[in-house]
């Protein structure tokens, strides 16, 4: 998350959607406030509800600042997600303690992981790999996690911006103008490479009949609200 007072935004944090290249983009700029410098947090990944308590606490209403988010369609986002667990479980098997904040800050999955050492696997690009079969089993059996992104931006007030993943540079090009960022902010934005978008349909994880019935269930939030329908390829 970012609080800048002189630009008065609050950019709220979600999960793979390209936030760690936004926060780092957005954090550049005179006055934003993470909650590192707040809290000292491994993660950036608070809710609106938790900021917004942050704001009427040092006497700020969140109302008076432009608050907005990236969300992604959940076929795509839970794919990343797999992806994204790959290279956790790599790191959490490395003894260099520069990964401390990712090991702390990602540990639901690498905890599951470590709890089912027969299921990893070694990989000629990673030190481990788990199978997808065996991240489905660890989806399946946490049903909180496809609503992890909804329970951060949900809540309390309205977020006023949604950025679409999928319309990523449009969309923020609009949001940089609404609240006058210098025009640098954008030329660095549109160098992000998002890779998912283009990914060979090939490369897509195939998603369990369980999991691929069960999305509509648990995204329910996110696909009503923005009117997600399933890719192509995972029609």
């Amino acid at each position: 998350m970012i609080i800048n007072d002189y630009y008065k935004f609050v950019y709220v944090r979600t999960m793979k959607t390209a936030s760690a290249t936004l926060h780092y983009i957005l954090k550049q700029l005179p006055h934003s406030v993470t909650a590192y410098d707040i809290w000292g947090s491994l993660t950036e990944h608070q809710s609106v509800t938790e900021i917004a308590q942050h704001m009427t606490d040092t006497h700020r209403d969140i109302a008076d600042y432009f608050t907005f988010t990236v969300v992604r369609n959940p076929w795509d986002w839970l794919n990343s997600m797999y992806y994204h667990d790959q290279y956790m479980i790599d790191i959490w098997n490395r003894s260099d303690p520069s990964d401390i904040t990712h090991r702390m800050s990602h540990s639901v999955f690498t905890d599951w992981i470590s709890e089912h050492p027969d299921r990893v696997t070694y990989s000629d690009t990673q030190h481990y790999l788990t199978p997808w079969r065996d991240f489905s089993e660890f989806y399946w059996a946490n049903p909180d996690l496809g609503t992890y992104n909804t329970e951060i931006y949900l809540g309390g007030p309205d977020i006023d911006f949604y950025i679409k993943y999928e319309d990523l540079y449009s969309d923020i090009k609009r949001m940089c103008d609404h609240i006058h960022l210098p025009s640098q902010v954008f030329s660095d934005i549109k160098k992000i490479r998002l890779n998912s978008l283009s990914r060979p349909q090939s490369e897509y994880q195939t998603f369990t009949p369980e999991i691929l019935s069960d999305i509509p269930q648990r995204f329910m939030t996110e696909i009503n609200l923005h009117n997600y329908e399933p890719p192509q390829h995972y029609a």
